[in-house]
């Protein structure tokens, strides 16, 4: 039989779809795998074991002496305050489910809580509503939108300073709705007269509404059927009956919807997309955000405010808005592009680029270097929204055509820069089956590789923002995960927690944190309670320990005394080679019988691996004592593997919490007639 070696030195291309297995011929197959899971694909082309999750909260607002405690409640979802990379902050919207209860929003900064705000403006009472909200952010104050809700400001005053709001406006945009009414004002001149309706007005007009008419403004104080009382407040320039067509009335009210989206564009606010205006953009005054007025001194400028519809085949309903150099408006039908330089009331352009449209839910498209990725409308597919100077157009690049399976209806999307010493970039997306994809990306550099992160729960939300208790800035990645919870009657329900990926070398995940000298006990990991869970004491990895009740204030005791000890959940790291391509003589051996040797794995600071089942015993490589943290191996290590068959893939796993960085290997096989 002959023996030959096969060298894999770089995995860039990450975990690759099944309908790649035969694909030899391809570069990526020789830089993919086909299972990268809990390891992060690194740009020089080895794969690093992500950290773990560190607890942040199980509710601020738990008392852990009086019951049992859930976490947040179902549907609670991440958003980012950025005021600067110093000043970052964590919003959690956490709805009530009981209507008659104010839902409210938590802070947090640098992993701690910061303040709460409950209040009936607070209009979130399910993850359904919570998963339509947008925003949009400019220094202190933050928007958020919903279509059937008034669109709501957050402001900060202080790190522990928050107020919710409904927005101010100087004036509403206007639009018109086709109600057929014709409208028949009694005078021109500013102050208090009614005007005429050709039918019942009451369902299409409302107090407060401001109707734009024969040129000037009026302001609707009460509707009576066919009569609407007012003040004409903007003089008329006659009394003639405006037809259907003819007249405009406040685009947002409780009658006709609220915008959808929002964001800032050219020193401009712009709402995307009403309930009863799904295709429509609404541009303010340039420099005054919240004046609306098509009109400046009642004349039309380049600073007025617009309106602008969409002309198409189809109702695209607009989901998001994304200001780059121009204005991409991402619709349930496609995507599109908002031109004009600068944009005014005569020079708004919108061209149709692309027909994929953007998926439902929370998962907002976010730029990563010149990409604004999104999800398509099927939910599985990541796009990449990039510029063709051929074409002059836009095309959506499929940034998961090689691992066709590795989103599932992602619910929340988020970007982390630079981790760690990587020098890499990576885009994370929450799953609806509660795993997370990883892609790690670097198009000029041909790095576009996924992996998946699982935990003992499910993931449900992410967010990447500046914790500033680091010099400089350094980015950590928030989660929402769902994980089991054992009550103290012994019943198991879930519960919803905060948690944190750092750079801290800890491999546990919901992992607690005790550092003092002397210790042989650990009090107080209420959200393990009743659970046996893995711990790390002085880099030693201890036996499994058992959590107490709630009576027992959560404690573990342990073997020895540490000085600082880590108590979390374990996890696996694995890969999974693709089937390895065996060519001798210009001749596949792909199908014929292969019978496995030696297994080489090149690997960087790591303290535990296993090789096809066989444990690598790092001891016998570093320091040989029991007592004493194992010492990171950084070289190859060589290990005896055995098996016969038609399709020879190499596994690798870490199962320890312990650190591994897997930069190549190599598998000697035997293949062929004997």
């Amino acid at each position: 039989m002959a023996r030959i070696k096969v060298e894999q030195n770089s995995f860039t291309q990450g975990e690759l779809g099944q309908y790649f297995d035969t694909r030899i011929d391809l570069d990526l197959y020789r830089a993919g795998a086909k299972t990268v899971e809990n390891f992060m694909v690194l740009p020089q082309g080895g794969l690093l074991k992500r950290p773990g999750f560190e607890l942040i909260d199980d509710n601020p607002a738990t008392d852990h002496t009086a019951g049992d405690d859930l976490g947040f409640s179902a549907g609670t979802r991440l958003i980012p305050f950025k005021f600067s990379t110093e000043q970052e902050y964590v919003l959690v919207f956490e709805p009530s489910l009981d209507q008659s209860v104010n839902s409210k929003f938590h802070i947090y900064r640098n992993g701690a809580h910061a303040a709460t705000v409950q209040d009936a403006d607070c209009y979130w009472h399910s993850k359904a509503i919570l998963d339509e909200v947008t925003f949009a952010q400019t220094f202190d104050t933050m928007i958020i939108c919903h279509k059937d809700f008034e669109p709501k400001q957050i402001q900060r005053t202080g790190h522990t300073s928050w107020t919710i709001d409904p927005v101010t406006f100087v004036d509403k945009p206007f639009a018109n709705f086709d109600t057929g009414l014709t409208l028949t004002p009694s005078s021109k001149s500013t102050g208090s007269h009614s005007i005429t309706a050709s039918a019942d007005a009451s369902s299409y007009i409302e107090a407060g509404d401001r109707i734009r008419i024969n040129g000037g403004y009026y302001t609707v104080s009460s509707v009576s059927t066919t009569t609407i009382n007012g003040t004409v407040d903007v003089e008329l320039g006659s009394t003639d009956a405006a037809g259907p067509n003819e007249w405009e009335i406040t685009a947002f009210s409780s009658l006709r919807g609220f915008p959808r989206s929002v964001t800032f564009h050219q020193n401009r606010l712009i709402f995307g997309g009403s309930r009863d205006k799904p295709q429509t953009i609404f541009g303010s005054q340039t420099g005054d955000f919240f004046n609306f007025l098509p009109t400046v001194d009642n004349t039309i400028t380049d600073d007025s405010g617009f309106v602008f519809t969409i002309g198409s085949d189809q109702v695209n309903v607009i989901k998001h808005l994304h200001s780059q150099q121009t204005l991409f408006i991402f619709t349930t039908g496609g995507e599109f592009e908002m031109v004009g330089s600068p944009v005014t009331p005569s020079n708004v352009n919108i061209r149709l680029q692309t027909r994929y449209g953007h998926a439902d839910g929370g998962v907002r498209p976010i730029l990563v270097d010149n990409e604004v990725l999104f999800v398509s409308a099927n939910g599985r597919e990541l796009r990449g929204f990039v510029f063709d100077f051929n074409s002059d157009s836009y095309y959506a690049e499929n940034r998961t055509i090689i691992a066709h399976d590795v989103l599932d209806n992602p619910d929340d999307i988020t970007f982390l820069r630079a981790f760690k010493n990587t020098n890499q970039n990576y885009v994370f997306l929450a799953n609806e089956d509660g795993e997370m994809a990883c892609l790690s990306i670097n198009v000029r550099r041909n790095v576009i590789g996924w992996s998946r992160f699982k935990t003992d729960g499910k993931f449900l939300k992410c967010l990447a923002i500046n914790d500033n208790d680091t010099t400089p800035p350094t980015q950590r990645l928030y989660a929402l995960i769902q994980r089991d919870y054992t009550k103290d009657d012994g019943s198991t329900v879930t519960a919803i927690f905060l948690e944190r990926m750092t750079e801290n070398t800890v491999y546990l995940d919901s992992w607690q944190q005790k550092a003092d000298s002397g210790h042989t006990a650990v009090t107080g990991l209420y959200h393990l309670k009743n659970r046996t869970v893995r711990a790390v004491t002085d880099g030693l990895v201890h036996a499994n320990v058992s959590v107490g009740t709630r009576a027992q204030t959560a404690n573990v005791t342990l073997n020895d005394t540490s000085s600082n000890t880590q108590i979390g959940l374990g996890y696996t790291g694995t890969l999974t080679t693709m089937t390895i391509p065996v060519v001798l003589n210009g001749q596949n051996y792909r199908g014929e019988e292969h019978r496995k040797i030696t297994g080489y794995v090149n690997l960087n600071n790591t303290q535990d691996l296993t090789v096809d089942g066989q444990t690598i015993d790092f001891r016998s490589l570093g320091s040989g004592l029991l007592d004493v943290p194992i010492t990171p191996f950084t070289g190859t290590v060589k290990k005896y593997i055995s098996g016969i068959t038609n399709d020879p893939a190499l596994t690798v796993t870490t199962t320890e919490p312990l650190q591994a960085t897997i930069l190549g290997v190599t598998t000697e096989l035997e293949v062929g007639d004997g």
